[in-house]
């Protein structure tokens, strides 16, 4: 478990510095490297692209407003969040401490 560790670092610190590719010994390329750092945006970006040509209505306006309403209180409380987190303060933030007026 332990070499599984040291492996994942290793592989870590290989994506973040383009050192030389710790499996083989040989130097990374700078494509492979921006793959890797990039890997959850473009796959991101696959999903709505498969998402689009599957359905006619994914990528019209009002499906879009909709999805950006539908997602924008969940994105300004993960900012916060991991605002308060980054500058060191503590937060009790769960589901039960949003309150929504009646």
């Amino acid at each position: 478990m332990s070499t599984e560790i040291e492996s994942s670092a290793e592989a870590a610190a290989v994506i973040s510095t383009g050192a030389a590719d710790w499996r083989t010994g040989r130097g990374v390329s700078r494509a492979v490297l921006l793959l890797l750092r990039g890997r959850t945006l473009i796959f991101l970006l696959l999903l709505v692209i498969v998402f689009g040509l599957v359905s006619s209505d994914y990528l019209t306006q009002s499906n879009l407003i909709l999805m950006t309403k539908h997602v924008s209180v969940n994105a300004i409380l993960a900012i916060g969040v991991t605002f308060v987190i980054l500058t060191g303060g503590s937060t009790c933030l769960s589901g039960r401490s949003r309150v929504w007026p009646a």
